[in-house]
């Protein structure tokens, strides 16, 4: 039984599947995305949002989207997409070491080590794919929604978790069971 298959069970519509081609894993985001809007395009349906939600973020909730829309919607002079990005805690780039061809560390950032203390490093943000929000058209011509007109939407280091393997699958139940301590 198939995805769609499933869906289907517990009553989900499927209006069109993607071809093979953008059904493996090489396929970009944005080729399936622009599959989906010229699919509706060919329906006589136009959006003047793209909004996409990855499956391995399942902390994000209808308010993170709403304030989204409500981000980017308040800051159009400006912004054409928002991006769902989180504060560089644990990794700052002043904290990484390469290892060279001899099995010895070296700093990644200049040639001698220097220690830092957190509080005093500049704020660093990272991609975490909680949420993707664009002005359709603007979506399209740019071809991604990482661009000069991109606003932040920053969530807290819990809710930036991405299901990839078991232990990010355990480490989003414990912090459902814990969500009230969070918040």
């Amino acid at each position: 039984m198939d995805i769609a298959d499933i869906a289907k069970s517990f009553g989900a519509s499927i209006p069109f599947l993607r071809p093979n081609d953008l059904a493996n894993d090489t396929s970009t985001t944005f080729s399936v995305i622009k599959h989906a809007i010229d699919y509706f395009k060919k329906q006589n349906i136009f959006f003047d949002y793209i909004l996409c939600l990855e499956p391995t973020s399942p902390l994000t909730t209808g308010l993170d989207i709403d304030l989204a829309i409500e981000m980017l919607e308040k800051n159009r002079a400006i912004a054409d997409s928002i991006v769902g990005v989180s504060k560089v805690e644990n990794a700052h780039p002043v904290f990484d070491a390469r290892i060279n061809d001899k099995g010895l560390i070296s700093p990644y950032q200049g040639d001698k080590f220097k220690f830092y203390r957190r509080q005093d490093l500049e704020e660093l943000y990272y991609f975490e794919g909680s949420l993707y929000l664009s002005d359709a058209d603007i979506l399209l011509k740019e071809k991604s929604y990482y661009h000069n007109r991109t606003l932040p939407y920053i969530v807290p280091r819990w809710k930036s978790l991405e299901i990839d393997e078991m232990v990010d699958f355990i480490c989003a139940d414990a912090i459902l069971k814990n969500i009230n301590l969070l918040k």
